[in-house]
């Protein structure tokens, strides 16, 4: 045998001894199982225990072994779950962290929209919200939900505050204020249009403003308003 071959057989035997040393501390480390999970968020809309459960279901394997993507992935799938992380903590623990999703609008009577127009459908606790109610034709939730910003800035409480916003499939908009007066402007009307009003409704029809069923504000040179008196005899008639 020469001097080469001898250092190749030193060389393969050392190989083979460290890899038997090291296959028991392998095997110890692929036992390690994960024995706590931290889970922080708030908690005002998410189901504490579910995530918990669904946390729990995906630690089959040990702490090495975990497929934390997996555990983010059905923790993201819960309602009202709007982002989530996973992270394993040496020696033995799982931290997982949500953030949930903040409902600002209800969009089109069965869902919610965020403060940045994202839709998700409505779940258990939703019903109990008292939010304002925003319609309009698929896909436009983003218009919709900027145009009620804009007016809710010009109106502020005028009349309670804008409880519903409509926009008409050809156009045109509907603002329901929370004391029942309807505002119809037309496409293309802006937020200065409203500002018109709003002047008007502080200084000549504020005391008159419960009684006023709907002011259309589709004319170039003022407004037409209507009572509800008005309305009242003329549904009689």
């Amino acid at each position: 045998m020469t001097l080469a071959t001898r250092r190749k057989a030193v060389v393969a035997a050392l190989l083979l001894g460290l890899a038997a040393a090291a296959w028991p501390a392998i095997e110890r480390l692929q036992r390690h199982t994960v024995n706590s999970v931290r889970i922080a968020g708030e908690f005002r809309y998410v189901s504490r225990d579910l995530l918990e459960q669904v946390v729990a279901d995906q630690i089959t394997k040990g702490f090495f072994e975990v497929d934390v993507e997996a555990v983010r992935s059905a923790s993201r799938a819960l309602p009202w779950v709007r982002e989530a992380s996973v992270r394993r903590v040496w020696p033995d623990s799982l931290h997982v962290a949500i953030v949930e999703r903040e409902p600002v609008a209800r969009w089109n009577g069965d869902h919610l929209l965020e403060a940045d127009g994202t839709l998700f459908e409505s779940h258990g606790k939703a019903s109990k919200l008292a939010l304002p109610q925003l319609f309009g034709p698929q896909q436009s939730e983003r218009e919709v939900l900027a145009a009620f910003g804009r007016f809710r800035t010009v109106l502020g409480p005028l009349g309670g505050g804008i409880e519903s916003l409509r926009l008409h499939e050809r156009g045109g908009w509907r603002l329901m204020l929370a004391n029942g007066t309807a505002l119809v402007l037309a496409e293309g009307q802006d937020a200065a249009t409203l500002k018109r009003f709003a002047r008007a409704a502080a200084k000549e029809i504020a005391e008159h403003l419960d009684r006023i069923e709907q002011v259309d504000l589709r004319y170039a040179g003022g407004f037409a308003v209507r009572l509800r008196q008005a309305s009242e005899k003329g549904n009689e008639g």
